[in-house]
């Protein structure tokens, strides 16, 4: 692939980095006019408002590719409508800013919707970098990045308030995260190996109800009133996993969930 051009804040420095024959712009429409594909590595409220500043000479049959797991169908909807093909390549992937981060696209997988054109320039991008093809199908953009986000970022906000329990044992936050981490890296090789329920484990498997009553009891003495929702919410789920496991019986399964409370709001099913 030939980059010709980048705009952005930081785009001098990174057609430094991209090498000789790539220019560097302020403004996006002076870096879309010189390639036939453009792909925007935007927030979601920027999207919007780009697609619906570039002149229509700007546009004309370029491919727009946004990089935005939750934005709309429509988001791009102005350039579609000056002639465009437009659509979404949303690689399913934690990125921090590192260099690093580029190594990690093999093998993760990208989702990718629009219009023919468009998702045909998707899957020879997400090939090229050695990803896996995600087809996503109208309207389910919303249900997709939902899931990305509870697999990814919320996880590392559970780990947060995990570490924030540290000093109830003797450890400052950093280093209750530095012990825990090889736990959550464990959990992620289970999962990636056993699968659900299989990767389960802990008191839930056990049936030890006195362990999570005494836990419940700590957030309470504690003050940690959102943490002790959080944890009955997901030790229910917890539960539903032990018995389609079978750890529990019916019985240990109900005793369980009345010790946790019961659900306060409904969950749809799979």
């Amino acid at each position: 692939w030939r980059i010709r051009a980048v705009a952005g804040r930081r785009a001098r420095s990174l057609a430094r980095t991209l090498g000789p024959g790539v220019s560097a712009h302020r403004q996006a429409a002076h870096a879309v006019i010189r390639g036939d594909a453009v792909l925007l590595a935007l927030p979601q409220e920027a999207l919007a408002e780009l697609a619906a500043s570039l002149p229509d000479k700007a546009v004309g049959r370029r491919i727009f590719l946004h990089t935005c797991g939750g934005a709309p169908d429509d988001a791009l909807d102005p350039l579609r409508a000056a002639g465009a093909a437009t659509g979404r390549l949303h690689p399913l992937y934690p990125f921090t800013g590192r260099d690093e981060d580029a190594k990690g696209l093999r093998g993760a997988s990208f989702a990718v919707s629009g219009s023919a054109r468009a998702v045909a320039l998707g899957a020879r991008l997400t090939r090229s970098l050695g990803g896996k093809l995600l087809r996503l199908p109208p309207g389910g953009e919303t249900a997709y990045h939902l899931s990305a986000v509870l697999a990814s970022n919320l996880v590392v906000a559970l780990a947060a308030e995990a570490a924030r329990l540290g000093p109830h044992w003797g450890q400052t936050p950093a280093d209750a995260l530095e012990a825990l981490l090889p736990l959550l890296r464990a959990a992620v090789d289970q999962l990636q190996h056993r699968g659900l329920p299989g990767a389960l484990t802990g008191p839930l498997v056990r049936a030890e109800s006195g362990t999570v009553r005494t836990q419940l009891e700590l957030l309470r003495r504690t003050g940690h009133r959102d943490l002790a929702e959080i944890y009955r919410l997901l030790s229910r789920t917890g539960v539903d996993l032990a018995l389609q496991g079978g750890h529990l019986d019916a019985r240990q399964g109900r005793a369980l969930k009345r010790l946790l409370g019961a659900h306060k709001s409904s969950r749809k099913s799979d």
